[in-house]
């Protein structure tokens, strides 16, 4: 059965704002060129970090937020239309272990399309190579002697001297990997015991205490930082 998107954005404007309206119309005509590009994956974090706000949509936050159920089903219709849903294609989540990412690449018409996607290709690997160096290097030792000249104390515990363990980019690339903005890009979600899962499947990215140990070594470099200046 054709799917008619103009007949379910008539719907989605009724007793809207026109703020509102004129958003839905900006999306719908961002997801009518996506699906004409050959676009296939709709998921929330695809389109609300990646496809809408490049081109003058919406963003995630505005996407997702409760009250803004009309820009979801908005995108689940285009969907629908690709012959797709909502959900990450398992063809992109399986890419993560190979390459086959950038054969997707040349189904691309648009070249400024592509480029984009090219763009957001390399960016994406180049935070997971990130990730992976700190996954990598994970067992870092902290000196937790008493010493006179510092002393901490509160939620990040008795942890002294991290300035002299770890650089400046370090302590960014550690921050960054416990931001929100890495959980976004990555398709992850934090759990409260500190675990980092796979946002569509639940499966384990880091183990239980992650989160916490991280913030802990960041929290300590800031607290460190300040104390010396």
């Amino acid at each position: 059965m054709e799917v008619n998107t103009e007949f379910t954005l008539d719907k989605l404007k009724e007793n809207q704002s026109n703020r509102v309206k004129k958003t839905l119309n900006q999306l719908n005509l961002i997801l009518k060129e996506y699906v004409e590009s050959g676009g296939q994956d709709f998921s929330i974090a695809t389109i609300g970090n990646k496809i809408s706000p490049l081109n003058g949509g919406p963003g995630y936050e505005a996407i997702r937020a409760t009250r803004n159920k009309h820009y979801r089903d908005l995108i689940e219709v285009w969907a629908g239309k690709a012959g797709t849903s909502t959900k990450k294609p398992k063809s992109i989540i399986s890419s993560k272990k190979n390459h086959g990412e950038y054969d997707l690449l040349d189904r691309i018409g648009d070249p400024a399309l592509r480029g984009i996607f090219g763009s957001i290709i390399t960016e994406r690997n180049r935070y997971r190579n990130e990730v992976n160096l700190l996954k990598s290097n994970s067992n870092i030792i902290i000196d937790r002697r008493p010493t006179a000249e510092k002393q901490f104390s509160g939620d990040v515990g008795d942890v002294r001297g991290v300035t002299n363990i770890i650089t400046e980019k370090e302590y960014e690339a550690l921050k960054y990997a416990v931001s929100d903005e890495c959980m976004i890009n990555n398709g992850w979600n934090k759990l409260q015991n500190g675990r980092v899962v796979e946002s569509e499947y639940k499966t384990d990215i880091f183990p239980r205490g992650y989160i916490d140990a991280i913030k802990k070594i960041v929290n300590a470099y800031e607290n460190d930082k300040n104390s010396s200046n």
